[in-house]
């Protein structure tokens, strides 16, 4: 796998308004000729509104759990959850405020919702999803470490559930018990030893309670003596990683026909949060927190190994488009990152891995866009640029632009050969391959498209394999030093062209009268001469 660098090829400036009836014609030609499935030359390249919309749903997501939690603090600061005739906490009191925040979770918002004390004293309620599917369970430890269940032979910190009726606001009776202390917990210690009297999100944790594997992120408050700065105890709002998962599945199934990958990755450790998946969720089968690049999905760990070996230079990218080459499956994707981070220190970002899906006939451009095909060019559906059809070459000049140009019909250029073909052109990375009684510098890929007519006899044409004449084979021809006069036809006496002849392949054997100035004359003979190699 390797970021993706495209070399000039032969492409298309992306239509301007004014062109689009011009384009149409010619794409209906592209199709005419080449039989592209017409519905899929709307491609519009990369999709930037799949970051956009998934981003907010994860942010909307994130933002919802703080609400409940900023009520649960004021309440509690303002004394609403004491009992005024003793001053002590009011279970009956605690748990009809929650129960009035629990009531307006949407299913999948928050996982659980719960106030927890130092005196290990813990009221909450778990959402519908957690233990069953539309039904809120109230969980409670009713005198902290004195709470006991005899009935379950529990001597201390009895946790027990009760399945709620939401249409009498009544819990029913005790259905299972065991022990719980809420101040052993990652999210309720994090809450604690935080700094910011605000809130802060806890560590991704393994919840307590529920199936193997459930794992979430708290939003939690710390909760002070009313009138103090005195600590005692934590208001808690659970979100649940598969919640967030499934919610980027959701987003997933409006945009993108499961070729896209989103996911989600706690940036300092690089485990994954959420995932658009349904082969890599953030739970490892043996129930441990998963690394984004140890997943099931090859788009996804692949990815996420690069942009995790690059994250130095993403945190000032973020936003920016880039092409990664997969080596499994073998293809290019664009990948766009941003930071998902919030005043609680939340430290995250988002991964769009969206296949390079230009349609055949179009390729990918600067600004991730796809356009049209030169003239004398081609591309099959996914290919990332253009080539040169059977025909044509890359011009290499130095004044060219990387287009695909016809083949020579007039050699130097500039003298006319009557449109006879002078050399061969095969497309792709071909160069023009001189005919029998033609050759070219093979040294200088820019001059690869001057051709130039041999003397009679001295050329058998270029019989060197095929590979010699594509743009990587050049620089390997065999030099014969040049003094052979007036090679350019111009009738002047002097060597103009002032190159040297690369063999390619041809067999030199008659005797050259050399044009001196001052009328004199010089003869040699040139030895026989033949290469196969490039």
């Amino acid at each position: 796998m390797r970021l993706w660098a495209r070399r000039p090829t032969a492409t298309a400036a992306p239509a301007s308004a004014a062109g689009v009836i011009v384009i149409s014609m010619v794409l209906a030609l592209h199709v005419l000729a080449h039989g592209v499935d017409a519905n899929k030359l709307s491609s519009p390249g990369f999709d930037r509104g799949v970051m956009a919309d998934s981003k907010s749903v994860i942010e909307d997501q994130l933002a919802r759990p703080w609400s409940i939690v900023f009520t649960m603090t004021i309440a509690h600061a303002q004394g609403l959850t004491y009992d005024d005739a003793n001053g002590e906490l009011d279970s009956k009191v605690i748990q009809s405020l929650l129960w009035s925040q629990a009531k307006q979770v949407e299913k999948g918002s928050a996982d659980f919702v719960a106030l927890g004390f130092e005196t290990s004293a813990y009221y909450g309620y778990a959402m519908k999803g957690q233990y069953f599917p539309d039904q809120i369970v109230r969980e409670e430890v009713h005198g902290g470490y004195s709470s006991i269940c005899p009935e379950y032979n529990i001597t201390e910190q009895c946790y027990t559930k009760r399945i709620m009726n939401e249409s009498t606001n009544t819990a029913g009776p005790v259905y299972g018990a065991q022990i719980f202390d809420c101040t052993t917990r990652g999210w309720y210690k994090d809450a604690m030893s935080f700094e910011s009297d605000v809130g802060t999100w806890s560590s991704v944790y393994t919840y307590a309670v529920g199936g193997l594997g459930m794992m979430g992120i708290d939003a939690t408050a710390p909760l002070f003596e009313p009138g103090t700065k005195q600590r005692i105890g934590v208001a808690d709002v659970a979100i649940g990683l598969l919640q967030l998962s499934e919610s980027l599945r959701e987003r997933a199934s409006y945009y993108s026909d499961g070729s896209t990958r989103t996911f989600v990755v706690e940036t300092d450790s690089g485990h994954l949060v959420a995932s658009s998946s349904a082969t890599t969720g953030p739970v490892d089968s043996d129930g441990s927190w998963l690394l984004a690049a140890n997943g099931d999905d090859p788009i996804i760990s692949q990815v996420a190994t690069q942009v995790e070996a690059n994250m130095t230079w993403w945190e000032s990218h973020y936003g920016e488009v880039i092409i990664v080459e997969l080596s499994e499956p073998k293809q290019h994707v664009w990948v766009q990152v941003q930071a998902i981070e919030d005043a609680y220190g939340l430290k995250w970002h988002m991964v769009v891995a969206q296949p390079v899906s230009c349609p055949a006939g179009m390729a990918v451009q600067p600004d991730q866009t796809c356009a049209l095909c030169q003239t004398g060019s081609w591309s099959d559906e996914f290919s990332m640029s253009c080539e040169c059809l059977e025909g044509y070459y890359v011009d290499h000049g130095d004044e060219a632009d990387g287009s695909c140009v016809e083949c020579p019909t007039s050699w130097r250029p500039v003298y006319s050969n009557d449109g006879l073909a002078i050399a061969e052109c095969k497309g792709t990375t071909y160069q023009p391959k001189p005919l029998d009684g033609f050759w070219s510098n093979r040294l200088d890929l820019t001059s690869a498209k001057l051709i130039y007519p041999c003397r009679t006899a001295t050329c058998m044409g270029s019989t060197t394999d095929d590979v010699c004449w594509t743009e990587a084979g050049f620089g390997g021809g065999a030099p014969i030093s040049d003094i052979d006069g007036d090679d350019d036809g111009d009738g002047d006496g002097d060597d103009d062209l002032n190159v040297s002849e690369s063999v390619s392949d041809c067999i030199w054997t008659s005797t050259w009268t050399w044009s001196a100035p001052r009328g004199r004359r010089a003869s040699f003979v040139r030895p026989v001469l033949r290469t196969t190699a490039c």
